[in-house]
């Protein structure tokens, strides 16, 4: 016996700018008034592209962090002017990747914080593509002298490691690819940039 394949679009849509000026390890700001304009423009071109290609009811699946909650009510808010019936769900598994405990802010300009999880997402990015799946952001690297605004700028145990990450990013798009299937909608994710790219 032979299987059908069904075929199911996916959109994702990454939040507008949020309030960089809060700093910490489970940060949950705000959009800026340019962070809601690009949600604005954005939420406009996908309400459009929705009209004209979606058959189906488009179910809007959402980190549980602030400045994707407000994103996805921007989006919410365009669908409804233009008649787009659609759900609105809060996926918690779609959040940031967490950053641990920050406790190196005191004494630090904003630039410094600023530059410091710059360099923690570079520590990331290359433990990741060296295939250390088990580096939790956060945990000191001694090989590059300016990095050291970075080390013990995150409490130990650190932050989620990249197979943490991965796993729990995976497990809510299977969760919301099974209810997608399942309802006969098009799921629509707002959340941020690490899990877009994940």
């Amino acid at each position: 016996t032979g299987m059908i394949m069904r075929s199911l679009d996916v959109y994702m849509m990454r939040h507008g700018y949020d309030d960089h000026s809060y700093i910490d390890g489970m940060n949950d700001a705000s959009l800026t008034a340019r962070g809601v304009e690009m949600a604005k423009v954005a939420s406009e071109e996908y309400a459009k592209l929705l009209y004209e290609t979606c058959s189906n009811t488009p179910g809007l699946y959402v980190s549980s962090k602030k400045r994707a909650i407000e994103t996805a009510e921007i989006l919410s808010e365009e669908l409804d002017r233009h008649k787009i019936e659609h759900t609105l769900k809060i996926e918690p598994a779609f959040r940031e990747l967490y950053q641990g405990d920050m406790r190196g802010l005191r004494g630090k300009t904003h630039q410094e914080r600023v530059r410091a999880l710059e360099i923690g997402w570079e520590i990331f990015d290359r433990e990741r593509k060296q295939g250390n799946y088990n580096y939790k952001y956060g945990t000191p690297d001694l090989s590059n002298g300016e990095y050291s605004i970075f080390n013990d700028f995150i409490a130990p145990p650190y932050g989620e490691s990249q197979r943490e990450f991965a796993t729990r990013t995976q497990q809510g798009l299977l969760n919301v690819l099974d209810e997608s299937f399942t309802g006969d909608s098009t799921p629509f994710i707002v959340a941020h940039r690490g899990t877009v790219r994940e």
